[in-house]
């Protein structure tokens, strides 16, 4: 089980005290596969994992003969895993068949940012009306929320073709081999992973605000 989450060696004799976040996580996962537990709640496995060992962790899932639920926002990770996904709107629970890209074209979209614009609710609230100066004032603040959430857009979207490209790269043997004699690869690897969490948070936190600005107009 060691060696199937990349220890090998004199690796499987290392204290615990001396493993990296990464080997942590993975022994946390294997320490947890090797347990009769028919049901595993996986929150966001993939994190500070690299490539070889996200697919390692999806192979062992594949495996598993019992139930997994996963709350992820690692679109590659869940394709081909899942068979069911849950959706959470407007105060309900919704289950669909079939994996993450089957529930995205039901939604008739590509993309996960796509859906949580849409889930927004239409209903009105009564509110008193506002003067010109505060209706000026909330536009403004709109059209700059507005502006960012756009920035931020285009720089997820320009840090997922990075890591599209990556794992397009790395199925080509000859850029492969030239990857893996990059000591930096993996950690430059991480650091562009680690800067599309950032964004994606930053992007939910506007989005929330932005449809409280919304709902005051």
């Amino acid at each position: 089980m060691l060696g199937s989450f990349l220890f090998s060696g004199d690796d499987v004799e290392k204290k615990v005290a001396v493993l990296s976040g990464g080997e942590r996580s993975r022994l946390a996962l294997c320490k947890m596969l090797l347990q009769s537990s028919n049901f595993l709640i996986l929150d966001e496995p993939t994190n500070h994992l690299d490539m070889v060992s996200k697919e390692v962790l999806k192979n062992a899932l594949k495996l598993y003969k019992g139930t997994v639920i996963i709350v992820s926002h690692d679109r590659d990770f869940l394709i081909g895993l899942t068979n069911k996904v849950v959706e959470f709107r407007d105060g309900q629970i919704k289950t669909h068949l079939g994996d993450i890209n089957d529930y995205l074209r039901f939604r008739k979209t590509e993309s996960m940012r796509d859906v949580e614009i849409r889930s927004r609710s239409h209903e009105k609230e009564l509110k008193t009306p506002m003067d010109r100066s505060d209706k000026k004032r909330l536009e403004k603040e709109i059209k700059k929320m507005s502006n960012q959430i756009s920035k931020i857009e285009r720089r997820i979207e320009e840090l997922e073709g990075f890591i599209e490209q990556y794992d397009q790269d790395l199925q080509n043997p000859i850029k492969a081999d030239t990857f893996m004699s990059d000591s930096d690869f993996f950690a430059k690897y991480e650091k562009i992973k680690g800067e599309l969490d950032e964004q994606m948070y930053e992007w939910e936190s506007l989005q929330s605000k932005m449809e409280v600005l919304l709902k005051q107009r």
